[in-house]
């Protein structure tokens, strides 16, 4: 795992929404389109809240080892939010639905019914954010209503997060989530040179000369060779030159990266017409 102080998120501010059960994510994860609703004001003070119910670990044994197999019971998910704003969806998903059929009234049941919507959650920190999506959730009242004369009136709700058959319990987004695209470059020299050597340079530095026909381990420990490299941050393949191009992929602490693209001279190349050394970068890391 790299150092990205990118990554690390105070929770400044939130939006939460939902939206029918099973309704996919937004297309823009900063101003979720319909029918994605706003449930506007949360509580600051008792933010936001996921919990873990069971997965507790259940040792199995034989005569033989005693601590053959580790089995976990299921686990169940729930989020908790504490919504401040008087509306017929704030009452509803507290007190389980309700009447609306008159004007400026919401009448609570007597019979409840918990409610199932889909859920957007998106936390933000400055210009960085952590979206969260929830395909299905039954939401219902977590705890008492408390009235209290010096800070807003809020209603607790619990989302339990429900199960969908073919989808994710939930997803996370960032741009450092999921599938990671290690970055690929090809090096080829053009003009073919009958002797000499070339550089290349990464993000400010520059190896140590390259024979113009040397193989695609001697390219490798050149450019590992360098400190912003390192021993696992690339390996090459291909070559040799200048027939052949080398191939060279960013791994380690550069692995899944949009690195710098190198640059190569061909000022101690000789013979050939022209010479030059060409980078491609053939896969953007990701």
């Amino acid at each position: 795992m790299a150092l990205d102080d990118a990554a690390v998120i105070i929770p400044g501010t939130g939006f939460v929404y939902t939206a029918p059960a099973g309704t996919p994510a937004p297309v823009d994860l900063e101003n979720p389109e319909s029918p994605w609703e706003d449930l506007g004001h949360t509580s600051i003070e008792d933010g936001l809240t996921i919990t873990k119910d069971g997965g507790d670990s259940n040792i199995l044994g034989t005569w033989r080892n005693p601590s053959l197999r580790d089995r976990r019971d299921p686990v169940n998910f729930a989020i908790t939010i504490h919504l401040l704003q008087l509306t017929n969806e704030t009452l509803a998903y507290y007190f389980g639905g309700g009447d609306t059929s008159v004007d400026g009234v919401f009448g609570v049941n007597l019979i409840t019914q918990p409610q199932e919507r889909a859920m957007f959650i998106r936390i933000v920190d400055g210009e960085v954010s952590a979206p969260l999506y929830v395909p299905r959730v039954s939401l219902a009242s977590d705890d008492d209503v408390e009235v209290d004369v010096e800070n807003f009136l809020a209603f607790p709700v619990r989302a339990t997060i429900l199960g969908v058959t073919g989808s994710n319990l939930m997803e996370w987004y960032g741009p450092g989530l999921g599938l990671h695209t290690n970055e690929v470059q090809s090096v080829a020299i053009t003009g073919t040179p009958a002797g000499g050597t070339f550089t290349l340079t990464y993000a400010g530095q520059t190896t140590a000369p390259i024979a113009y026909n040397a193989t695609a381990s001697a390219v490798q420990t050149a450019l590992r060779a360098l400190s912003n490299v390192g021993t696992s941050g690339c390996g090459v393949t291909g070559g040799p030159g200048p027939g052949t191009a080398w191939v060279v992929t960013f791994t380690g602490d550069l692995a899944g990266t949009d690195v710098a693209q190198m640059t190569g001279s061909a000022a101690l190349l000789t013979g050939g017409t022209a010479p030059a050394v060409v980078v491609t970068t053939t896969t953007p890391g990701t």
